[in-house]
């Protein structure tokens, strides 16, 4: 037989404080002769499974149901206008999902992508980018296709930060990139190149103090002169700047030359034929 456990607790009848005695002047509000006695149980209460369930309630109350009384979640679906794509898709576009379209280069899949966004246009805001091809390759094919629409809008970039933006901007309501693949992260390439520089010319300095000497620190100069003027030169952004990473570090080599010989003569290094040069 289970043992029911309570205990008896006094609680201030005016501003409910508890109190495990009696007292006669309550502590909370001040009142007088405003005590009253009361028993609670304190026996632990069942545990509850914290697991989330794949239904997404939390508790054990969730229980096997049968097939009959299954119920179709009621999706919202856009329907593309291409009766085949919509069959395909059960139904149409599912708000809130992604759909990968993929094929061998040349099938059709940007003009099935133009054929979709004007269909979606007519009801809703299309943002089709476009990592490819220029805008007037995109207006051609829309005039070939006959598409016309004040909804889809066009946009030929590959970065990803300024596609981010665009969509921040426009809030569209449908997006089609086309193609997934050429899109590209400018921060984290300059990011690794930039490691990667730094790394390639530290050893390049211990080397050149090593076996030249600081006297060696015109080539540094050289060398980064000609990099800023490649990078004055090169139009794409991440090559124009990883050169100019790359003419930054050789300046910065200069100085790192001198910082080396300072370090050879502490002992950190073993000084090589160039050190006194």
């Amino acid at each position: 037989m289970a043992t029911v456990k309570t205990k008896t607790v006094w609680f201030c009848k005016e501003c409910g404080n508890e109190s495990p005695k009696w007292m006669g002047k309550c502590p909370s509000c001040n009142q007088w002769n405003t005590m009253v006695e009361d028993v609670i149980n304190t026996a632990p209460e069942e545990p509850v499974n914290k697991r989330k369930s794949l239904s997404g309630s939390l508790g054990t109350d969730n229980h096997a149901i049968s097939y009959d009384e299954l119920e179709i979640p009621d999706y919202i679906r856009s329907q593309t206008g291409l009766d085949e794509l919509d069959r395909v898709l059960g139904g149409g576009l599912v708000h809130g999902s992604v759909v990968l379209i993929s094929g061998e280069p040349g099938i059709g899949k940007s003009t099935l992508l133009m054929q979709i966004s004007e269909c979606l246009g007519e009801s809703r805001k299309v943002l089709y980018i476009s990592g490819e091809e220029s805008s007037g390759q995109l207006k051609l094919r829309a005039e070939r296709l006959k598409i016309t629409g004040e909804s889809i809008y066009l946009l030929t970039e590959t970065d990803t930060d300024a596609v981010l933006a665009e969509c921040e901007r426009l809030k569209p309501e449908v997006i089609i990139i086309d193609s997934i693949q050429t899109m590209n992260f400018t921060g984290i390439i300059v990011g690794l190149a930039t490691f990667f520089i730094i790394g390639v010319f530290h050893p390049i300095v211990i080397k050149a103090e090593y076996y030249l000497g600081t006297k060696c620190w015109w080539m540094f100069l050289v060398a980064g002169i000609a990099f800023c003027a490649l990078s004055l030169v090169v139009e794409n952004l991440i090559a124009s700047t990883i050169l100019g990473v790359t003419a930054f570090s050789s300046y910065w080599s200069i100085l790192e030359l001198i910082h080396q010989k300072r370090r050879v003569d502490k002992g950190w290094f073993p000084e090589g034929p160039g050190h006194n040069k």
